[in-house]
């Protein structure tokens, strides 16, 4: 007559926790109840278990499987609590007692193999792609663990995607809700993080998460469309397939990874529309001549108007490649670069007496965050500068001593920005030009 065995396995507690590289608390227990020739059921348990969270715990899902050396037992009571049973699958080889390698995974089968697209679940992640197991010669105090490190994040605004280290969590991602997606446990070489198709926070610091990790990367900015589209060849200049744009930070506007083409290839022409062409900006070169081929695919903006069409220029662009549109209203002006061109190059620039007050190139700004900055900026005593677009005099910022527009001035009419001590300077324009700042670099 067969007899049974039953015994407890205890896992590592995946404890939702808030700082930024967390530990999964261990929990180690478990005990072989009884003696037998055959492993029939698995009692599996301890508060701290398994696939979801739970006020702080992790808990059994009903539909929950393991596998002990290859056979497949499933949840049978203790499904939304910490404790579970396990039985053997209909169909399933019962495993023997007294080997000598007891193999114990979760999912069953799952070779510990993280998927690379993971279902939304507030508050928690995805149950199948939790991947915890132990191998051991006892069932005595068995202990499993998990193979996969998580990130946690919220979202600021509803979203459909997150992708980020390789892997994309689907599903509705609910605003101020904590979301987890499982990672393989590595080094990383960087980060970006995609919400709806569109980048919103990228890092180019090496990440290592090991075993158990929890890195919390906080509130991801929202990727909202506005009220912008392009219109153009690439589809028909047609408002109602207008082509999308997204906020991005603050106050520029952006189309990623967009073919700007028809379809042989032979025309590029573009606009960006407001609603059903409410408004509609087109370009002109910065001597304000009217120029429908302008070729802005090299890292630089232009300046736009109504009633002129963008082109990336014929000859010069690569029809096989997409490319990012990003428009910023204030100044009127847009760029256009190979779809996923890291630190955009901003429309904004420092010119002052350090560049001999256009002399020399403007100080190059890149976008992050919201601001326009320029990094590690070498201003000697007594320097001044203004902040302007485009290279040109047409769009100026200085110093308003009058507090006037939050402290700036436009067109030259008040004082240029001072700095009193020579240094090497990180200096930030807010995007909405609402004021900027100037920090010692390091």
């Amino acid at each position: 007559m067969k007899k049974i065995y039953a015994f407890m396995v205890a896992a590592i507690a995946l404890t939702a926790v808030s700082c930024n590289n967390e530990a999964i608390d261990e929990v180690v227990g478990g005990e072989n109840i009884v003696n037998g020739d055959y492993i029939t059921t698995l009692a599996v348990g301890l508060d701290n278990t398994r696939t979801q969270y739970s006020e702080g715990k992790t808990i059994w899902t009903a539909g929950d499987e393991i596998s002990l050396n290859g056979s497949v037992y499933e949840l049978t009571d203790g499904a939304n609590s910490g404790n579970g049973t396990f039985s053997l699958k209909e169909g399933e080889t019962p495993i023997l007692a007294g080997l000598d390698t007891y193999t114990i995974m979760y999912p069953a089968n799952c070779n510990y193999n993280i998927p690379a697209a993971q279902t939304a679940v507030a508050g928690s992640f995805d149950p199948k792609a939790a991947t915890l197991g132990t191998s051991t010669n006892s069932l005595e105090s068995l202990t499993l663990w998990p193979y996969h490190a998580l990130v946690k994040f919220t979202v600021a605004a509803d979203a459909q995607s997150v992708s980020l280290l390789g892997y994309t969590l689907e599903g509705t991602i609910t605003a101020g809700e904590t979301y987890y997606i499982a990672v393989s446990p590595k080094t990383y070489a960087g980060l970006t993080a995609v919400v709806d198709e569109t980048e919103v926070k990228s890092t180019a610091k090496e990440i290592q998460l090991d075993i158990c990790d929890v890195l919390n990367l906080g509130k991801l900015p929202g990727a909202e469309k506005c009220e912008f589209g392009l219109v153009g060849a690439h589809n028909g200049w047609s408002t109602e397939n207008k082509t999308s744009m997204y906020q991005y930070g603050g106050n520029l506007y952006v189309a990623f990874n967009v073919d700007l083409f028809n379809a042989d290839d032979s025309e590029s022409r573009f606009k960006i529309v407001k609603d059903n062409w409410s408004e509609q900006v087109g370009t002109y070169k910065n001597d304000g001549q009217n120029d429908d081929s302008v070729n802005t695919v090299s890292p630089y903006w232009y300046a736009s108007k109504v009633d002129s069409n963008f082109r990336v220029g014929i000859g010069v662009s690569d029809p096989s490649k997409n490319y990012d549109v990003y428009f910023y209203p204030h100044s009127m002006d847009f760029l256009v670069v190979e779809a996923g061109t890291k630190n955009i190059p901003g429309v904004w620039g420092l010119c002052g007496s350090f560049t001999a007050w256009g002399e020399s190139a403007d100080i190059a700004t890149v976008y992050e965050n919201g601001y326009w900055v320029a990094k590690n900026v070498t201003i000697p005593a007594n320097g001044e500068f203004k902040f302007r677009a485009a290279s040109e005099w047409t769009t100026q910022w200085g110093y308003s001593e009058a507090c006037e527009n939050n402290g700036f001035a436009v067109s030259g009419s008040d004082g240029n920005i001072k700095i009193t001590s020579a240094g090497t300077y990180n200096i930030s324009l807010k995007d909405d030009l609402s004021g900027y700042k100037i920090e010692k670099a390091n």
